[in-house]
């Protein structure tokens, strides 16, 4: 293999003499801001390179036969291009290592493009892009993973040709992927500037020696290349297959420094760690399974502060199925995220800008208060009456002016102002941070402010509709990241009735459950409950889950429950069951309400203020019954409190046992013993849990009921 070595001037036509074939002839195209760069020659048998300005000065001070010093300088740069073996043919500049160098060191760090050098060179005999196929045995196709590699067409991949013990690598562009029975195909697309030597090369060397892989530092033997026949069943799986990655070596690479591991006063734990790197690596979907208190909120913010610092992130949308699970979202974000570097508003039913609240033409009065319909952020909103009481201010004095210079003066400051705020106003109109429920968000995806979303975060997953994640995928055409954040043992989406159960049987399980059961190896658990009593994460909560949770904080941090003399278990366990033997009708439980209110009376008298009680039932007929009883302490159906916490919990279970139990009895047994809909009842309690009902109801229901070695009292 020979390389010539060709000083340009100018963009005048350079040709080799003494190669054959005429070799070497190519046009340079701005060659003074160009760097120096390999070139194929038309021979495919050898590469030129062609010098910028500075190596101009150089060869006209000093011509002379590179020497062997020089050659192994290029020889030791260029490890992973077209060049092997060197020829003293022709007379060359002096420099010639130096710019090999530098064009190797610069290639080496991606920063020539393709473009650059379509700009730089182009060939007099113009030569189409070689398409070329590669088999892959059907063996392969069944274990694996065409998810983490992105093998869809149009992707770009590398494609890397051993030459003499070394790499030659270039790009490629999938143009197609066939599965038959035997074996898979995969066509591949390569660039101008390396199809005459791919096509030499691949005349002397076998077809399945090329490697490939989904960028050119990550490559695989590309036998392996195409790993899973796509699954075309639903239009869920396609767009999964897309979307979703797995948890692998990249992910690993992606560091968290101890700095982003800090918020505030709060440290983030290894799986929260695992599980912000695992967004902030992964493209596409990620998973986190996060049981009730286990930091969801905080692991939110650090995501959130994360795509924001790194300038990732244009707009960040937090959603999810609840105004209740948002509220929670963005409680801390205010102590995370400057005020300078967060510009968030919030979409809610009650106050939805018009559609033309972009167009600037209209009067910046109203335009000020339609504006001020979805700035929600307290510190904005007294920034805006600032500016909107200098403006009117600066329009009083316009009025009262009583010469024309002065009225001349006074527009001139009113235009100003009118100017500054306008500025203002549009710097508050793209904000990087909206939080809305995801219906509202579909309803708004047209919306300026919307349709530009990048990364979304959804809380409460296990509660979001299926077509709804579906819709942000295909809505959002710069949506690069999702990241789900949600309990799969809490609740399922909510389908109001009639046609609830029709729905509920159509559409299947939550995204996050399917998600989660698909692909196991890309879901990160969060294992440490940082708001129950330690005791009720060992005794109650532990029943719940199916895989280990374990707790993050010590007793003396929630010591309510034995500092105030409260009911708590021979164990010391703040979880009493007291039995109920009361008539149910309708729903209701009339002698629990007494026992509940009599409870709450003396939980006041030991010191506990009401906003720290949360009365839970399955049943709103008892719930509005409680409400009419406990008229301060809130009252909510459990279905309804996902999301909260008080450090006091009280749950009404109202039904009780009978010897013959009928069949409207039946159905309401199984609702209160749905295990996810007391999971979510249980974990809203921080220091003590006091559960009223039939221990023999209890027991029809489900085992966890009779899991916790608490007291129960009669």
């Amino acid at each position: 293999m020979r390389v010539d070595l060709i000083p340009v001037h100018d963009q005048r036509r350079m040709i080799s003499e003494n190669s054959e074939n005429n070799a070497g002839q190519f046009y340079m195209v701005d060659a003074v801001r160009m760097p120096p760069f390999f070139h194929q020659t038309d021979d495919a048998k050898g590469v030129a390179v062609t010098f910028n300005a500075e190596e101009k000065k150089a060869y006209k001070r000093r011509i002379r036969p590179t020497t062997r010093y020089e050659i192994e300088m290029i020889e030791n740069k260029c490890k992973d291009v077209p060049v092997n073996q060197f020829e003293i043919h022709q007379t060359y500049v002096g420099s010639a290592a130096t710019a090999v160098a530098a064009y190797v060191d610069r290639a080496q760090s991606r920063h020539v493009r393709e473009q650059t050098v379509q700009r730089a060179i182009q060939i007099k005999a113009r030569r189409e892009l070689l398409t070329t196929t590669i088999p892959i045995p059907r063996n392969f196709v069944e274990d694996a993973d065409p998810l983490t590699d992105s093998w869809i067409t149009g992707k770009t991949v590398s494609a890397r040709f051993p030459v003499d013990g070394r790499r030659f690598t270039t790009l490629a562009t999938i143009t197609e992927i066939n599965v038959c029975r035997t074996e898979a195909t995969v066509g591949l697309q390569f660039p101008q500037s390396a199809t005459q030597f791919i096509k030499a090369w691949m005349a002397e060397h076998a077809e399945n020696n090329v490697t490939i892989g989904p960028d050119p530092e990550q490559s695989m033997d590309a036998t392996q290349a195409i790993k899973s026949e796509f699954k075309k069943t639903t239009v869920q799986s396609e767009i999964y297959q897309q979307y979703i990655g797995r948890k692998t070596a990249q992910k690993k690479q992606q560091l968290v420094t101890k700095e982003q591991r800090q918020l505030g006063n709060i440290t983030l734990d290894e799986a929260q760690t695992d599980a912000l790197r695992s967004s902030l690596a992964r493209q596409g979907i990620s998973v986190t399974i996060a049981p009730p208190g286990s930091g969801k909120t905080v692991l939110v913010s650090a995501l959130t502060k994360q795509w924001l610092e790194s300038k990732e992130a244009s707009t960040i949308v937090i959603t999810g199925p609840t105004n209740q699970a948002i509220s929670s979202s963005l409680a801390p974000l205010e102590a995370v995220i400057p005020l300078e570097e967060r510009r968030m508003c919030r979409y809610t039913s009650k106050h939805i800008a018009d559609k033309d609240t972009d167009d600037q033409r209209f009067f910046i009065e109203n335009m000020a208060y339609r504006y001020e319909e979805f700035i929600t952020d307290p510190i904005q909103q007294m920034l805006l009456k600032t500016r909107r009481d200098a403006l009117v201010a600066a329009e009083r004095e316009l009025e009262e002016a009583t010469t024309a210079l002065e009225i001349l003066d006074k527009q001139e400051k009113t235009r100003k102002a009118r100017q500054e705020l306008m500025a203002e106003f549009e710097m508050l109109w793209k904000p990087n941070i909206i939080a809305t429920t995801s219906t509202l968000l579909l309803r708004n995806r047209e919306r300026k402010s919307c349709r530009d979303a990048t990364h979304i975060i959804i809380d409460e997953a296990s509660r979001l509709h299926p077509p709804h994640l579906l819709a942000m995928i295909a809505s959002f055409r710069q949506l690069r990241k999702i990241t789900l954040i949600g309990d799969s043992e809490q609740l399922a989406p909510f389908y109001p009735a009639p046609d609830g159960a029709d729905i509920k049987k159509y559409v299947g399980e939550a995204d996050l459950v399917r998600l989660k059961n698909a692909y196991p190896k890309a879901v990160v658990h969060l294992e440490k409950i940082y708001r129950a009593h330690p005791l009720i994460t060992r005794n109650v909560l532990g029943n719940c889950y199916p895989y280990r949770v374990e707790p993050g904080i010590t007793e003396e941090k929630r010591p309510m429950a034995r500092n105030a003399g409260l009911p708590i278990a021979a164990d010391g366990t703040p979880v009493i069951l007291y039995h109920t033997k009361g008539v149910s009708e309708g729903r209701v439980n009339t002698a629990e309400a007494e026992l509940i209110h009599w409870l709450v009376q003396h939980l006041r008298s030991r010191g506990v203020d009401r906003d720290d009680i949360l009365v839970l039932t399955y049943h709103t007929n008892q719930r509005d019954h409680l409400r009419r009883i406990l008229r301060d302490v809130p009252v909510e159906t459990i279905d309804g409190s996902q999301g909260r916490q008080a450090p006091i919990v009280i749950l009404a279970t109202t039904k009780r046992a009978t010897t013959t139990v009928p069949a409207s009895i039946q159905r309401s047994l199984r609702f209160v013993g749905d295990a996810k809909r007391s999971t979510v009842a249980i974990s809203r309690a921080m220091q003590a849990l006091y559960i009223f009902g039939d221990i023999e109801h209890c027991a029809v229901g489900k085992e966890q009921w009779s899991s916790p070695d608490a007291g129960a009292e009669e």
